[in-house]
């Protein structure tokens, strides 16, 4: 379900609630008075809305030099057996198709079951990013119930149907913990302001981090930083700066590693201090000193892991990529 903004018109979260909920059979499709809209359940043509997503980030961050996702997650509502049973067809059938009028017989007769099968939607969606080896940036979360899927307006086996997919989730702790950590590890980027050459066809880069390790590579110029996506002094950074402590090594601090890729990439570390914690805890600011980043070829991919414990290295946001292409596409908008 998309509702189509404007500055003139109000929309309160009871609409979208409404919209979205306007499925055949169940709700009327819902008017929206002031704009004359007329919306219905948007699983009418995208019940797996991943191409939409898809749409919405290649639009807002189009331009830069990403061009995938750091993680494009996909989560199902249950999964049954067998995906032709009559119950997950049973929210849109003919009859209610024919109850709804003209309009909904109008709408996807010859593509409405194809729109329902959230499954072929991702495998269609996904099918050039796994021949291309960059399947690990797209995941489908689903969960296999036993039996069927209950019908939309089955109230009594909503009960049931949480318990048994409760029970399914802790039997997979270790998938669901990784992927909770690769989204902390993205609450991380780094943004790159200029790339300074050393010597023929290599380069250094410098950050700001904002950590009180001693440890430098060279004296260069301040080109970019190190960020967190969470403001400062708010309640997520702090609840972030809880969970890095209380996940993190015992024996040692958790760090950032920088990692330019090849045989003879150079690398670096960074630790997190209990101090860079601390603040974070204690006033929701993520404050660490200069990074330098030296590369061998100032063409080389770049890495940047953090590292919280044994199980859990992920990468941050924006990574891996060449920092050269930061600053050709920074030159191109000036």
């Amino acid at each position: 379900m998309i509702l189509l903004m404007s500055h003139q018109l109000s929309y309160a979260n009871w609409h979208s609630a409404r919209a979205t909920s306007a499925a055949p059979r169940y709700f009327r499709p819902f008017v929206h008075e002031a704009s004359k809209q007329v919306y219905m359940d948007g699983a009418l043509y995208h019940n797996n809305p991943v191409r939409i997503a898809d749409t919405e980030w290649k639009l807002i961050w189009s331009g830069g030099p990403t061009t995938h996702p750091d993680l494009m997650l996909s989560l199902g509502t249950g999964l049954a057996p067998d995906p032709d049973e009559k119950s997950l067809k049973s929210p849109i059938t003919k009859r209610g198709l024919i109850r709804n009028g003209r309009m909904l017989l109008k709408i996807a007769t010859d593509h409405i079951e194809d729109a329902l099968d959230c499954e072929k939607a991702w495998r269609e969606y996904t099918r050039s990013f796994i021949i291309s080896g960059s399947s690990s940036r797209f995941v489908r979360y689903n969960v296999d119930v036993d039996g069927n899927l209950p019908a939309l307006d089955d109230v009594k086996a909503l009960e049931p149907l949480q318990t048994q997919v409760t029970e399914k989730l802790t039997q997979d702790v270790v998938g669901i913990t990784r992927l909770a950590f690769q989204l902390v590890a993205m609450c991380f980027y780094f943004d790159v302001e200029r790339i300074q050459p050393t010597a023929q066809n290599t380069a250094i880069a410098t950050g700001m981090q904002y950590h009180t390790s001693s440890y430098n590579l060279t004296n260069v110029q301040d080109i970019g930083r190190l960020y967190c996506r969470f403001p400062d002094g708010s309640l997520e950074m702090q609840e972030l700066g809880k969970l890095i402590r209380d996940r993190c090594y015992k024996e040692k601090d958790p760090f950032f590693l920088v990692r330019e890729r090849g045989i003879h990439g150079k690398f670096a570390m960074r630790n997190i201090t209990p101090d860079i914690i601390g603040n974070m805890i204690n006033f929701g600011k993520f404050t660490m000193r200069k990074m330098q980043v030296e590369l061998g070829n100032k063409l080389s991919e770049v890495e940047i892991y953090l590292y919280l414990n044994d199980e859990q290295q992920h990468s941050i946001s924006g990574f891996p990529r060449c920092l050269f292409d930061d600053e050709k596409d920074k030159a191109s908008k000036s």
